[in-house]
């Protein structure tokens, strides 16, 4: 493969690179690349260009910003640390709201915080919740 700036014949290496990502750092040992000797310009192979790709795809997909705006119940009792019948319980009682889709509840994020932001006592049985929890709360929505 010949460098597109000072066309040399590039070298083919293995080496680390590091890929970065909003605030991510990756870290890759053992990368295929081609580096030209004379200026330094380096080229993924197609391959591993492939694969550092679907890598920061992936970091992309779990960005909050890329979450969906939506929960099902499942999503709620995994942010909120309870159950699922306790979710049921908080739509039955009013403490969380949520709408039906079909045979399936859906939440709105801003509904979910702000249940816990304006009352703290959306735990199950009246216990409250601890003034760091609405914090996590937050952070697991994408919210921060």
């Amino acid at each position: 493969m010949k460098c597109v700036y000072c066309n040399k014949e590039m070298d083919s290496v293995v080496t680390a690179h590091e890929a970065k990502w909003g605030k991510y750092r990756l870290l890759l040992d053992g990368i295929n690349l081609y580096k030209c000797p004379d200026c330094g310009r380096k080229v993924f192979s197609p391959e591993e260009a492939a694969m550092v790709q679907n890598l920061t795809k992936a970091l992309a997909e779990n960005l909050s910003e890329n979450k969906p705006d939506f929960l099902n119940i499942l999503e709620v009792a995994d942010v909120l640390r309870v159950s699922k019948q306790t979710v049921y319980n908080m739509i039955r009682d009013g403490r969380i709201n949520a709408f039906k889709c079909g045979r399936e509840w859906r939440f709105r994020k801003e509904d979910i915080l702000d249940s816990i932001e304006g009352n703290y006592n959306v735990a199950a049985r009246g216990d409250t919740v601890s003034t760091k929890d609405p914090e996590l709360v937050r952070e697991l929505l994408g919210q921060k």
